[in-house]
């Protein structure tokens, strides 16, 4: 699909007040930071659009795809009990494996938090961020522990 029509099919669906999810991979074994870094604004691209939820996984070798066998065939998968933890550890914070030659496990990590980054701080079609809702809310609240500063730095939100 070309981005132009993603782009388009993700406001119509908007516009008919459908709910968009959009559900991406990173790490695939030809990535490289490049290519991600070209990717991130996309995110925030499709927050504009409309889209309203957002989900990242690390890829995984599922066995019977060309990917899988080109990886098992060079050695890089072994058949044990912690490729099997793998497979189930796609929406993890922290990647358990990296396949990508040219990014390590924590390369992956960053470049998943900064693509979250970018779709949830986007401002959405209404016009508002999640991330920047929340943080005035739960400031707004006087039984909730303080923010650091950090926080409230991060947020513009002062709660005094």
């Amino acid at each position: 699909m070309k981005t132009d029509d993603l782009l388009a099919s993700i406001k119509s669906s908007a516009q008919a007040k459908l709910n968009v999810a959009v559900f991406a991979v990173v790490g695939f074994p030809h990535d490289t930071p490049e290519h991600l870094k070209e990717s991130v604004p996309f995110f925030g691209e499709i927050k504009k659009m409309g889209a309203t939820d957002l989900a990242i996984n690390y890829f995984m070798a599922m066995p019977g795809t060309e990917l899988f066998h080109s990886l098992y065939d060079s050695d890089q998968i072994k058949i044990d009990k912690a490729y099997f933890g793998h497979i189930l550890q796609g929406l993890a914070i922290w990647p358990d494996v990296s396949y990508c030659s040219r990014m390590s496990r924590w390369d992956l990590a960053k470049w998943k938090f900064r693509m979250y980054w970018c779709f949830y701080s986007a401002r959405n079609a209404e016009g508002g961020g999640e991330w920047q809702t929340v943080a005035r809310v739960a400031l707004t609240y006087d039984d909730l522990p303080r923010p650091c500063s950090g926080a409230q730095r991060l947020y513009g939100v002062d709660r005094d």
